[in-house]
């Protein structure tokens, strides 16, 4: 069932800590009447509902320049997320074996991580700066369930399929 479009776009001020519609329009990258035009279509695309349920798939093959907050946030939780998981592989003092086993990785690993970032920052159901302040504090927390979690993540969805004898670090 489809949410009311007040319903909505109330959500997504909430999520970006905004309460305007002007204001609303400038972190989606919208002009002002796109909003209005929403209202009056009673609808709003799918694109800018799917950044409530961190499900917004425009990331890949759109430039970093246009992604929105959202996005962008997701994507550095990613990194840092991706980083700790590669952590005992970049450590590896032989140049070309680490050159070797990174470009062995999947190409979509960091994009798949991205999308599971997207919707960790949109379950918190707090401004973004918050929400991501929140999941690396979490993730910072306990730091082996939040690799187990993401290794986990990352097999069960295809990822690591041609990283041999993948292991979590010690």
């Amino acid at each position: 069932m489809e949410r009311p479009v007040e319903e909505v776009l109330a959500a997504l001020k909430r999520h970006f800590g905004v309460e305007t519609d002007a204001d609303l329009a400038r972190k989606l990258r919208v002009d002002k009447s796109t909003i209005s035009s929403w209202k009056a279509r009673d609808s709003i695309p799918v694109r800018y509902q799917g950044i409530l349920e961190g499900s917004s798939s425009s990331t890949v093959g759109v430039s970093p320049i246009k992604w929105s907050e959202h996005e962008k946030a997701a994507f550095d939780l990613a990194l840092f997320r991706f980083s700790r998981i590669m952590k005992e592989k970049a450590n590896l003092s032989n140049y070309v074996e680490t050159l070797t086993y990174f470009s062995g990785l999947a190409a979509p690993d960091i994009w798949i991580l991205q999308d599971f970032c997207q919707r960790d920052l949109a379950a918190y159901e707090q401004p973004l700066h918050t929400a991501l302040s929140t999941a690396i504090y979490e993730d910072l927390a306990d730091p082996q369930a939040s690799l187990e979690r993401d290794i986990r993540r990352l097999n069960t969805s295809g990822a690591f399929s041609t990283t041999p004898e993948w292991r979590l670090p010690k």
